[in-house]
């Protein structure tokens, strides 16, 4: 056996084993070395395997996604990892661009059983969606079809079996429902003894809450929830079932929720530990202990979770090790790359809160960077700690959203109104701005338990005015290129400009909300604004007065289209001397326009940071579907991207 072989087997048992954990999984992955993961897609399928059920969807499609690129990627494992890469879209809410996926494959592929329940479901999902009325009924109809045709695959599977006889349900075909969820108890029972598949405890509960029998349902939902461990997509999955069922026979829909125990997402906030010199203590460093019983209190009040958080020495890293040290799932978001902030730690703190950052970063299951590179306080300001604080935010809220679950707050807080960008109390009034008060306050003298109470309200920093306009601000930044430019003819220009730029130009002038800058290189054109929401409904409009464009260029006869890229984050405001032009610049300008070379051919592309700040602003005029993990050109890195789209 060849020493890569070796490599292979190890790391196929390390990630089938049940005792590897998933900060260890994604070490695994994070660490891999592409040479070996390239030509061993099974890797990936049996990676996809553990994390498919967890909430995970992002990190699902990164690893399906490059498992189908491997060269010796055969047919079995293409089409399953094809199969998973569509749910997690699904659940992310591209549901569009799952179907493409899947009916693609079933061009390529013979028909399966799973690819027709997959369809299926994502007919329910667009049906659950529709709420009521013609529209509703196709959908479910539709899911219908598929869910049909995967039992004429497969008759003794009982997944699409009782998917077949819940839609018939909620079509209002009961009787037919009824025949086939007793068709389905009887499968189940056959099978259930010594076999410790949850899916198949759900089934059971399915098919007795479509029968009628409420409470046999609770207890075999129960019993399926206690062996789901932290695969909450499932729960979820088990539960959106339930609803719908119990919603369709009249009943409260959320009479069952208790059984499952889906984990809270929760938001920290916190103040920092004390320096040795502050005049006026806040958070002591001989309250830590006090500090850490009450936040390990209130975390174990709320468990499961999924936290988000920072990891600031003080508040921050003591919630980070409560919320691992009680089993539960941790999403850190840094301002810093991991080595700037250890420097950071460093610079601010002693050795202990290094070691507990350590601790924390080795097991927490993502990390998400704000920005890269060394932070200069003086020069840059304190919008990177905003910036945090609203990524945070909105990864929770996708979160959230995904398991249908609530999104809470914690806060070590001294209720003294906000004075700084970025610090706690600034967060507090972000949290406020989008509807959702702090929960629990915990007080950083240690003095007292903590507490669940209404908040006082807060008013947001007026950072247009307050904000020093030498540090950095938030802002959204456009990047835009013209494809097939190059290939224009000299002959060509005159026009270009006369009838294509100037009907865009018409467009954007009539456009509400005006660029803070703009600017133009013949086929590239670059836009800032203040806002996500402005930026996405300006690329929009950007698109359609390119797509509506009826000049065709005389050399080539073929009509122009675009790639537009979409970022937001801290950037400088500055003038140019040069030009006398204002200018916004910094490491997001950059990583907008490094976005712009890998967007398809009339698309519009966002980053990571931008969707967050979109789920912040709580936007509904666009709609963002998940598209993957992409290298950056230029050995700028990697990013999050999703298509940006009409609603």
């Amino acid at each position: 056996m060849t020493k890569k072989n070796t490599q292979v087997d190890d790391l196929l048992r390390m990630i089938q084993s049940p005792s590897t954990s998933i900060h260890e999984l994604r070490d695994i992955w994070e660490s891999r070395s592409l040479a070996i993961w390239l030509n061993h897609p099974e890797l990936h399928a049996a990676l996809t395997l553990r994390l498919q059920h967890r909430s995970h969807p992002f990190w699902v499609f990164e690893v399906t996604d490059e498992g189908k690129q491997c060269e010796n990627c055969d047919d079995e494992i293409f089409t399953r990892l094809t199969q998973i890469a569509a749910l997690s879209l699904a659940r992310t809410g591209a549901t569009q661009s799952a179907m493409e996926m899947l009916n693609s494959l079933l061009e390529k592929d013979s028909p399966q059983a799973e690819t027709f329940c997959l369809l299926g479901r994502l007919q329910k999902d667009e049906a659950h969606k529709s709420k009521a009325g013609e529209k509703r009924k196709q959908h479910l109809q539709s899911a219908f079809s598929y869910y049909s045709r995967a039992v004429k695959l497969e008759p003794d599977n009982y997944y699409p079996l009782i998917n077949t006889a819940t839609v018939a349900f909620l079509l209002g075909n009961k009787n037919e429902a009824s025949v086939v969820a007793g068709q389905v108890t009887e499968l189940c029972q056959k099978q259930i003894r010594g076999n410790d598949d949850y899916w198949l405890l759900a089934t059971l509960a399915e098919a007795e809450l479509l029968l009628g029998n409420t409470d046999k349902a609770g207890e075999h939902y129960l019993a399926a929830a206690e062996k789901v461990g932290h695969e909450y997509s499932s729960l979820q999955s088990m539960r959106s079932q339930a609803r719908q069922i119990l919603n369709a026979q009249g009943q409260d829909s959320s009479s069952l929720d208790s059984v499952f125990s889906m984990p809270r997402v929760v938001v920290f906030s916190g103040h920092r530990i004390d320096d040795a010199d502050r005049h006026e203590q806040r958070f002591p460093p001989s309250a830590i202990a006090a500090v850490s019983k009450n936040i390990s209190t209130a975390v174990t009040n709320w468990t499961p979770m999924i936290a988000y958080a920072s990891a600031a020495p003080g508040g921050d890293l003591l919630f980070c090790e409560a919320v691992l040290k009680s089993g539960n799932e941790l999403r850190l978001v840094l301002p810093f790359d991991l080595k700037n902030f250890r420097d950071y730690i460093l610079q601010s703190s002693d050795t202990d809160w290094l070691e507990r950052f350590d601790w924390v970063a080795a097991r927490a299951t993502s990390i998400v960077t704000a920005s890269y590179g060394k932070h200069h306080e003086q020069i840059q300001g304190s919008a990177i700690y905003d910036f945090v604080n609203r990524l945070i935010l909105g990864l929770a809220r996708f979160e959230s959203h995904f398991l249908e679950t609530s999104l809470q707050t914690i806060a070590l807080w001294d209720q003294v109104d906000l004075t700084i960008t970025g610090g706690t109390a600034d967060c507090i009034a972000l949290w406020q701005s989008i509807g959702l008060t702090v929960d629990t306050i915990i007080d950083p003298s240690g003095a007292t338990p903590p507490q669940v109470h209404q908040s006082p309200s807060l008013a947001q920093l007026d950072r247009s005015s307050s904000q020093n306009k030498q540090e950095q601000q938030i802002k959204a930044i456009l990047f835009a290129d013209i494809v097939g430019y190059s290939k224009l003819e000299d002959y060509d220009l005159p026009c270009y400009y006369d009838n294509f730029l100037k009907h865009i130009a018409e467009t954007i002038n009539r456009f509400d909300f005006a660029p803070l800058t703009s600017n133009c290189w013949g086929d590239a054109f670059y836009f800032v604004f203040d806002s996500v929401r402005e930026a996405g409904l300006f690329a929009l409009e950007f698109h359609r007065a390119i797509e509506q464009q009826e000049w065709l260029p005389q050399s080539t006869g073929k009509k122009l289209h675009f790639r537009i890229a979409l970022n937001a984050g801290p950037v400088f405001e500055l003038r140019d001397p040069v030009t006398g032009t204002l200018n916004f610049t910094g490491q997001h300008t950059n990583r907008a326009a490094r976005i712009e070379p890998m967007v398809q051919e009339g698309q519009i592309y966002v980053s990571e940071y931008f969707a967050a700040l979109a789920s912040v602003e709580q936007i509904d005029e666009f709609a963002l579907d998940y598209v993957g993990y992409r290298p950056l050109p230029k050995s700028y890195g990697n990013s999050r991207v999703f298509i940006l789209r009409e609603p």
